[in-house]
């Protein structure tokens, strides 16, 4: 009888990485750590806790509920560019602004904003409720009635984490 016993240590350490990479283990450490989300546009204090309505923005203004998270003009020129700005709510002071994806069609644009928290479990960060600014360019080709879409996340109380998917319209007249 013929056996293979020296390949019998070399099939159980492929069979261990193979596990280890379906489940998703990184040995490595080769993950930064930080978490890029879709980005928060509402933000509904809890009544009952009024330090999250006494939070300030970044910049020093006091944050109200009321902030808007899309800017943009009523009417604009077919053919030309025009700015709308994105804001977003970063749950503390290492939030950052990551990336905005936009999608286009005639007469609707979506945007969606994402950021970023830098951050790992052993980072400590301002408890600071920040409010991330993006300028857009955008322009529509075709005149008529249009809309731009702002796909964000909804955020009620002071847990971050616990998020659901919310929609912001503003309509826009495009003349020629």
């Amino acid at each position: 009888m013929l056996t293979h016993t020296r390949n019998l240590p070399a099939v159980g350490l492929l069979l261990l990485a193979t596990a280890l990479f379906l489940t998703g283990c990184d040995l490595f450490g080769s993950d930064d750590g930080s978490a890029v989300d879709v980005g928060i546009v509402e933000w509904e204090t809890d009544a009952s806790n009024n330090a999250s309505a006494q939070t300030y923005s970044a910049s020093g203004e006091p944050y109200t509920e009321d902030f808007e998270p899309l800017t943009a003009p009523d009417t604009v020129q077919v053919g030309e560019s025009f700015e709308v700005e994105v804001r977003t709510v970063a749950a503390n002071g290492c939030y950052e602004a990551d990336r905005v994806e936009t999608e286009r069609d005639a007469l609707l644009i979506e945007i969606t904003p994402y950021d970023r928290d830098p951050t790992d479990a052993e980072t400590a960060c301002p408890h600071v409720i920040g409010l991330l600014k993006r300028t857009l360019n955008l322009q529509f080709d075709t005149p008529g009635d249009a809309l731009i879409r702002l796909n964000g996340q909804r955020v009620i109380g002071n847990d971050f984490s616990n998020r659901d998917d919310t929609v912001i319209e503003h309509d826009v007249v495009v003349v020629e």
